[in-house]
């Protein structure tokens, strides 16, 4: 298969239709679309839906429209299609689906349906209200995501992300060439972050850097290996190799450690409620290290 025949394959096998809209009677169809969308004289936008047995197009209430689709979208394809693609993502991943953010994908589905819904509402033009919407399995899939991403605690502590794009799991917005080979492939890799932990450590040890360069680096990438994993299902490998590095280096990994969990204490959180929780787990983690280190 050609690579450019690769980029049009969608990564989420489609079973259900996601709920569509027209933008004239001609084209619109009742199987699929909810509703005819126009401008009507007083600026706003109205909804129309019309059958077999109507000469003419009706008005229906927009409360009614939306009803239909979350009602038919989320129990269609964010359900059946979507949710359980992003919870193969997560898995593989090595994410705990829920991590510590109080809400289920399911949960995070509602609230990103909301905020388009939103966005419908206020365009200016149906066109442009029904391009707000995520096209596709696979747009929507993204949106899921990225929301399940920005509830994770991590994302409010200004991480020094040694990413190659802004986003875990980046999407079109962030990549403008060749996204679809990559908008669901994590951009997090711990044991890239932990060997480069090594290294640094190494040059530190013969003298080839600068002292206070190394240090910085090093502590920031702890920091965010510590920060983000309470959202990870397993952290034996981050436990056994940061102990063996403190070993190696005791002075400076304690030093990171230590640095790296009073940012984290003294960082807000959303939702507080979850705070101690949160800090919980990261004191277990720093006391795990520890105690393996020895």
């Amino acid at each position: 298969m050609a690579k450019s025949e690769e980029k049009k394959q969608s990564y989420v096998t489609a079973s259900y239709h996601i709920p569509s809209f027209a933008l004239t009677t001609k084209n619109y169809d009742p199987v699929y679309d909810l509703a005819i969308v126009r401008k009507g004289k007083d600026g706003n936008l109205h909804f129309y839906r019309k059958d077999e047995e109507d000469t003419k197009a009706r008005k229906v209430e927009r409360d009614l429209v939306w009803a239909d689709f979350d009602q038919f979208f989320l129990s269609g394809a964010m359900s059946h299609d979507i949710i359980p693609a992003c919870e193969k993502i997560l898995e593989a991943d090595g994410w705990r689906e829920e991590g510590f953010h109080c809400y289920s994908l399911y949960e995070l589905a509602i609230d990103v349906i909301a905020d388009y819904i939103h966005d419908f509402e206020t365009s200016r033009t149906p066109l442009e209200a029904i391009q707000s919407l995520p096209q596709t399995h696979d747009d929507w899939l993204a949106e899921l995501l990225k929301r399940w991403e920005y509830k994770q605690f991590f994302c409010g502590y200004e991480l020094n992300k040694f990413l190659l794009y802004s986003e875990f799991y980046p999407n079109k917005h962030d990549i403008y060439n060749n996204y679809y080979e990559r908008r669901f492939t994590c951009h997090y890799n711990q044991n890239e972050l932990l060997t480069m932990i090594g290294y640094h450590l190494i040059a530190l040890q013969v003298g080839s850097v600068e002292e206070i360069e190394i240090s910085d680096e090093v502590k920031n990438i702890t920091h965010d290996l510590v920060a983000i994993s309470p959202s990870r299902n397993d952290n034996q490998e981050l436990i056994k190799t940061l102990a063996k590095l403190e070993n190696f280096c005791p002075e400076l990994i304690q030093e990171a450690l230590t640095e790296a969990v009073e940012s984290l204490e003294n960082r807000g959180f959303y939702p507080e409620s979850r705070k101690e929780t949160y800090l919980a787990e990261i004191y277990k983690l720093i006391d795990l290290i520890n105690e393996t280190a020895g």
